[in-house]
């Protein structure tokens, strides 16, 4: 499956390790004005407990905020 991940630049190399974790084959990446894109091939099996994963992160962040 073909995605794209677009995020701010300080999570840029925590991205490419769970995409590298996750086999994941990069085509491209990009930074502009501290965002960041990459654009890489992966299992949709991987992506589903990826997803989750994120989700429970972004939540827990929230609260420490």
């Amino acid at each position: 499956m073909k995605v794209e991940v677009t995020g701010p630049a300080e999570f840029q190399g925590g991205v490419l390790g769970g995409l590298s974790k996750r086999h994941a084959v990069v085509n491209n990446q990009d930074a502009h004005e501290g965002w960041f894109t990459i654009e890489c091939e992966v299992r949709f099996k991987t992506l589903t407990s990826w997803r989750k994963l994120l989700i429970l992160y972004i939540w827990c962040r929230k609260l420490l905020l």
